[in-house]
């Protein structure tokens, strides 16, 4: 288990909103790793919100949670255009910086 979260470091929150993913999620994953290691005075975390994907994006998120600390996610099952409102909502956390990544356009 990954576990770099520090009590002194600014928090740095990414919130990805998935849907049908699973090819795409290791590499933006390993990216986000390399991003997080060359930023090294801040903590991140990231939490992924999957907008009930048909393929394996829900049980990838669960094998990074389960190896990575900063790893949250949450499983819309089939209740489309919530990823908008929780994406919103989440980035008026007081953390302090978020930002969102969309792997494309959720018609």
């Amino acid at each position: 288990m990954i576990n770099i979260l520090s009590e002194s470091m600014a928090l740095l929150s990414v919130i990805v909103p998935c849907y049908n993913e699973e090819e795409s999620l290791n590499p933006f994953y390993d990216e986000l790793n390399r991003v997080a290691s060359d930023m090294a005075d801040y903590d991140f975390e990231f939490l992924f919100i999957d907008d009930g994907s048909k393929d394996a994006t829900l049980s990838i998120l669960k094998q990074f949670a389960q190896t990575d600390e900063r790893v949250k996610y949450i499983g819309c099952g089939d209740d489309f255009n919530i990823v908008f409102n929780l994406v919103r909502r989440v980035a008026m956390l007081g953390n302090s910086w978020s930002t969102r990544h969309n792997f494309g356009v959720i018609a």
